[in-house]
């Protein structure tokens, strides 16, 4: 009879420690998938936030293009990281500094010290499209060399390519991003 008692006493005791194992392993799974659930959301909330700064940044029409590779007409594509570059976009003015890999055409033109898409003036046109998760901005610009006009399209992470096309020097198309400054 006290064998009974004991053996009873040891189910219960070994039932009441498997339940607590079942109970802690089921916690330990739980808390895991709220944690890749929180990882989510963060990476969602950290995608809403980077929309809305490059809506701010597009709307505000006062931002900077930085180009981390140039496409030449030709097809060629050239590393930028290490060569200074910039497109500075406002509403009263766009200056760019872009290093060109293209055919200019023109008189007097190849003897001069301007290689590059290097051009500063006020935007004759200055246009702004939402396309699906993108923004497309269209500006024409004209300074006492030259006309360009440049498309830029920019996905909501500030991932951007434009393309710049004038009437001396052929398309130059970059990829880089655009930013405050």
């Amino acid at each position: 009879m006290v064998i009974m008692i004991v053996l009873g006493k040891l189910k219960a005791l070994i039932f009441n420690k498997l339940l607590v194992c079942f109970f802690l392993i089921g916690f330990m799974f739980n808390s895991g998938f709220a944690q890749e659930m929180s990882k989510k959301e963060l990476k969602e909330k950290e995608q809403v936030e980077k929309g809305k700064e490059t809506l701010e940044l597009i709307e505000s029409k006062t931002f900077t293009f930085t180009a981390r590779t140039a496409i030449a007409n030709s097809g060629r594509t050239i590393d930028l990281t290490n060569n200074p570059n910039f497109i500075k976009f406002s509403p009263d003015m766009v200056e760019s500094e872009m290093p060109f890999f293209g055919q200019s055409t023109g008189a007097g033109h190849y003897a001069s010290n301007d290689a590059g898409l290097n051009f500063k003036g006020k935007p004759k046109k200055y246009t702004i499209d939402k396309a699906k998760k993108k923004y497309k901005v269209r500006v024409d610009v004209k300074d006492c060399k030259d006309s360009y006009r440049l498309n830029l399209s920019t996905s909501l992470e500030g991932n951007s390519t434009i393309t710049i096309t004038s009437n001396r020097k052929s398309v130059m198309t970059y990829h880089g991003r655009i930013s405050k400054e």
